[in-house]
């Protein structure tokens, strides 16, 4: 909080003194940028996003601003609440939209040079792939990547940057989501070779960013559960207590127990499958 404004999704800008932040206090969610040691004016970038939800990325060079509206579903890259991909003057200005025709647009990654927006989206539901969106206009290039990439993986994650000759993206290998990269030519605006994997990790890895030669990323560890706790059904009381039925890596819900009270069943997930699971509570 600054200036009596509340602002969320902060990220610094290349010149490093200064902060990307967002602030819906006056009913319109708006870009501000912020003096990164809290001393000194604060900047309003965009007036007129109304609908935007999603944290913008400065361009390499400084200049602009990427952001998408809408909300991406549970299933990546699909996006519903009519998106739009737009870019703004960093400096504060007016946005600009891109692909006005394609239906579900998400994930803007900006290329190393700074002339193209790799997205996630489509014209329609069938094309629904990674693109490059030329920000000075012009027809956007699929690049292909659920043919090249996908091949069993489950791939169903967007690409989270662009370094060098490598985009790198997180994507799920049977329990595990790790992260990958695959290779492009950014003057050919085509991929060069198969994905590589990178990490091995157990976990789930996401919110990938590059530092320099560095990868920043988070490692979750998710364990849900199915427990099961006695009750006088009648009163609701409860008469017994917690136990915990299963404790394993694969995440377990959705639990539900016959009239008897003798067996449970609850979805469970491995593999990169959901299956039903139905266990003897004796």
């Amino acid at each position: 909080r600054q200036h009596g404004v509340r602002y969320r999704q902060a990220s610094f800008l290349p010149d490093g003194k200064s902060l990307l932040a967002l602030s819906d206090e006056s009913g319109e969610v708006e870009f501000w940028q912020l003096p990164a040691n809290g001393v000194g004016p604060r900047k309003q970038l965009t007036r007129d996003a109304a609908t935007l939800r999603m944290s913008g990325l400065t361009s390499p060079d400084g200049k602009w601003i990427a952001y998408y509206e809408g909300v991406p579903g549970f299933e990546a890259p699909y996006v519903y609440d009519m998106p739009a991909l737009y870019i703004a003057p960093a400096s504060g200005g007016v946005p600009r939209r891109l692909v006005p025709g394609f239906v579900a647009v998400s994930q803007p990654v900006w290329s190393p040079d700074g002339k193209h927006l790799l997205i996630v989206g489509g014209p329609s539901p069938e094309d629904i792939d990674w693109w490059l969106a030329p920000i000075e206009g012009g027809n956007p290039v699929r690049l292909s990547v659920i043919e090249l990439i996908q091949k069993g993986r489950g791939l169903r994650r967007a690409p989270n940057a662009w370094s060098g000759d490598w985009i790198y993206f997180t994507a799920d290998l049977g329990d595990s989501r790790n992260i990958w990269k695959v290779p492009i030519d950014g003057r050919r605006l085509q991929f060069t070779g198969e994905a590589v994997r990178v990490t091995s990790g157990s976990g789930i890895e996401e919110s990938l960013r590059v530092a320099g030669d560095r990868l920043i990323f988070s490692n979750l560890s998710e364990n849900a559960d199915v427990w099961v706790l006695p009750i006088e059904p009648n009163s609701a009381k409860v008469t017994g207590k917690l136990q915990r039925i299963t404790e394993e890596v694969a995440p377990n819900d959705t639990a539900s127990v016959d009239s008897a009270g003798r067996y449970t069943a609850f979805r469970t997930y491995r593999g990169g499958a959901n299956n039903i699971v139905l266990r003897d509570l004796s």
